[in-house]
């Protein structure tokens, strides 16, 4: 009944991805973007030799745990290109999970029949960089059709659902007039979400030598975005 539902990982207990929820996070595997300072190397890259966790041991875990898990968060690599997605979004709202998806937003078709199917409750939308062709196939090394993830940020700011949008500014890619370039396509967006660049485990092992920025360069960032958007927080 579940051999779609292809699991890669699983991190029990998070306090830190979803604010308020105590939440466990479940990774699929596969990537259509090979960002090179994506820190998921194995998902993306070596996710057909990972271990398949059996959805029943998940489920198990989930309902004996439900004093402590109030969310579910679904993570990847990109999680869209699974075809046993929306039947584990579909079971964790049986067991009366709250969930939160985190996506490229390139499957943007399918991730807005989920949100209207109402089978998550929060998205988090991960732009990579300022919305222009060439920009997104330099940072993300893939010919992903930008206009796809335009469109999802339209629907979301036209929508009541919940939702968030993240940006991991990454020296030697993201410099801060491409931070502010993305800034312009997020006019009015609820929350966003500045992440940590971790220089661990990336897909372009020299990634693993660049220095993060300071967390005051990042709060600077956060500052300029309070200009554009309702919330700005750092993760």
């Amino acid at each position: 009944m579940y051999e779609d539902i292809k699991i890669r990982k699983m991190e029990e207990h998070s306090y830190k991805e979803w604010e308020g929820v105590p939440s466990c996070i479940l990774y699929l595997g596969g990537c259509n973007m090979r960002c090179p300072y994506c820190n998921m190397k194995d998902l993306v890259l070596n996710y057909k030799n990972m271990e398949v966790i059996p959805f029943e041991k998940i489920k198990e875990f989930l309902l004996s745990n439900k004093k402590w898990v109030e969310g579910v968060v679904i993570s990847g690599g990109e999680h869209s290109l699974n075809r046993g997605l929306v039947l584990l979004l579909q079971e964790l709202k049986r067991m009366d999970f709250k969930i939160k998806l985190l996506t490229n937003g390139s499957n943007e078709p399918l991730i807005r029949k989920i949100m209207l199917s109402k089978l998550v409750d929060v998205i988090t939308l991960d732009v990579k960089a300022p919305l222009v062709d060439k920009n997104y196939r330099d940072t993300t090394k893939s010919n992903v059709d930008i206009r796809n993830i335009r469109n999802l940020i339209t629907f979301l700011k036209g929508s009541s659902f919940q939702y968030e949008i993240s940006v991991t500014p990454v020296p030697g890619l993201m410099k801060e007039e491409d931070f502010e370039r993305i800034l312009a396509s997020l006019v009015g967006v609820k929350t966003l979400v500045i992440r940590q660049f971790n220089p661990v485990n990336t897909i372009d092992p020299s990634f693993e030598k660049v220095e993060p920025y300071s967390r005051e360069y990042l709060e600077m960032l956060c500052k300029k975005a309070e200009r554009a958007v309702r919330k700005c927080m750092l993760r």
